[in-house]
């Protein structure tokens, strides 16, 4: 495996140049992932040409793509979100779906796009990975907008990873990947069960001592545990983020107490130091920029399908208009149309198999950084104004 030191050097150079931007006196604060973002394609290989994504450097990539699907799993508050928050999420999703579908069947039929399924996946997604962070440096994470953000969120990208980790699964008889993820799904209810329910005292004893010593087993438990599922989802060709999503609420739930926050706090610290600062380095490192400017047809696509983000996604809200103000509605539908690391491997997926034009591919992935750039400053903006 390739390793260059270099590339290291700069991503982790960026990595804390990124947090003090947003603390220059600006009129808006840019959320730290999406400058980490910008700077990723400025020190790509069509701007400064500092990196280019190298084997290791994609392993880390993917680590970090992973390890962010799993702290969102392990921020969901399943006893905030409960009730309205998560039942409207579920009906909104739903809509999304059925909008997306109708969106994508016109495009397809006037030669637009080439796969009406991955396209309407792809447009239904909300990057809940990204806007947690978000959500969480501007204090609004634990209010009741930030648990309806949550909530949308949640289901913006359970519902995308099932469906398209359905639509991956390389055996063409549709039954083998419904039991695969049956299978999965199984596993990994046994998994949580064992793990909330089967409490020895002497192993939770030993747990504890450990939580601050160099062993920092409670750590590596949870690790382990993550590690599991992510091995079952690869085996079972599902999506590696559906068993890191799943193993992030396993932990979750089985870290309720004073121990396990300080654990959830070592993981975060792993997570948001680390592994995810490169994924969203590399992210911007690997937007094809060049292509995307040398095709007029790939660029007029961008404001198409970042209209159509804000559509399917944004117009659902209108069922929380009981719980939420008008600028609040604006708000919730400019954060559930944000979107990205889905958008990526949905795109991979679709150009792999043939079913997804490179040109939509590359403006879905376009669209989708503009949408972590444009909404959630819109939304920051409006928020700062109250």
């Amino acid at each position: 495996m390739e390793f260059d030191t270099t590339s290291f050097l700069i991503i982790f150079m960026i990595a804390l140049i990124a947090p003090l931007i947003p603390e220059l006196p600006l009129k808006l604060r840019f959320p730290t992932v999406i400058i980490e973002i910008v700077l990723g394609v400025i020190v790509g290989p069509y701007v400064l040409k500092l990196i280019t994504l190298q084997e290791g450097l994609i392993f880390f990539q993917t680590f970090g793509l992973t390890f962010l699907f799993f702290l969102a799993g392990l921020e969901i508050n399943f006893n905030q979100i409960q009730g309205r928050p998560i039942n409207l999420a579920i009906r909104g999703w739903f809509l999304s779906f059925i909008i997306a579908i109708l969106v994508a069947s016109f495009l397809h039929l006037i030669g637009f796009i080439r796969s009406t399924p991955f396209v309407a996946i792809a447009l239904c997604t909300t990057a809940m990975g990204v806007l947690i962070p978000i959500l969480k440096d501007t204090g609004r994470l634990e209010t009741q907008f930030g648990k309806f953000v949550v909530g949308a969120g949640l289901t913006g990208e359970f519902f995308p990873i099932i469906s398209i980790s359905l639509l991956s699964s390389t055996n063409h008889e549709q039954a083998v990947p419904a039991i695969l993820l049956l299978i999965f799904t199984l596993i990994t209810i046994s998994i949580g069960l064992v793990a909330i329910y089967y409490r020895p005292p002497r192993f939770l004893e030993i747990l504890s001592t450990h939580i601050n010593s160099s062993s920092q087993l409670p750590v590596r438990l949870c690790l382990l545990i993550m590690m599991i599922l992510i091995h079952f989802a690869y085996q079972f060709k599902l999506d590696l983020v559906l068993g890191a999503f799943a193993a992030g609420m396993i932990v979750n739930l089985a870290t309720r107490n004073e121990v396990g926050k300080l654990v959830r706090y070592k993981l975060e610290a792993i997570g948001f130091s680390f592994f995810i600062p490169i994924f969203f380095v590399s992210t911007g490192i690997n937007f094809d920029l060049g292509s995307l400017l040398e095709s007029t047809n790939t660029l007029l696509r961008i404001p198409v399908f970042l209209f159509l983000f804000l559509l399917v996604r944004g117009i659902p809200v209108f069922i929380y208009r009981h719980q939420l103000s008008k600028p609040e509605l604006i708000e919730l539908a400019l954060f559930s149309s944000t979107g990205l690391p889905l958008v990526v491997a949905i795109t991979h997926i679709g150009v792999e198999t043939g079913q997804m034009l490179t040109d939509n591919a590359t403006a879905l992935v376009g669209a989708a950084m503009c949408s972590m750039i444009i909404f959630p400053l819109l939304a920051l903006s409006m928020s700062q104004k109250k």
